[in-house]
């Protein structure tokens, strides 16, 4: 399975967002929490925001770093969650370290 990286560009992909968080609801976040979550201003800057794509288009995971609590939310398809961990924390890892100093670096 071909996976790609994509960044966050559009309301459309909030949706799909919550979806996969609809679909695999024990494995993710709550969906009454994504209202609160999806409001952050971290999706004022899409770089925050990576989604991972099939090749048919279906969105498998994403993940936003939130910064105004320097936290990392996720939301993921089980059964990709052990191939795809890493690429999640690796990314994550490399953004806070690249945005830090600057107008979406900084914490609330």
């Amino acid at each position: 399975m071909k996976i790609t990286e994509h960044t966050f560009s559009s309301s459309s992909d909030l949706q799909r967002m919550a979806d996969l968080v609809l679909k695999f609801p024990a494995e993710n976040l709550h969906v009454v929490d994504l209202p609160y979550r999806f409001s952050s201003w971290s999706f004022d800057y899409p770089e925050n925001v990576r989604l991972w794509i099939d090749e048919n288009g279906e969105l498998l995971v994403w993940a936003v770093l939130q910064v105004p609590f320097w936290t990392l939310d996720y939301a993921y398809n089980p059964e990709l969650h052990d191939q795809l961990h890493l690429q999640i924390l690796g990314w994550a890892d490399k953004q806070a370290h690249k945005i830090v100093g600057t107008p979406s670096g900084h914490p609330a």
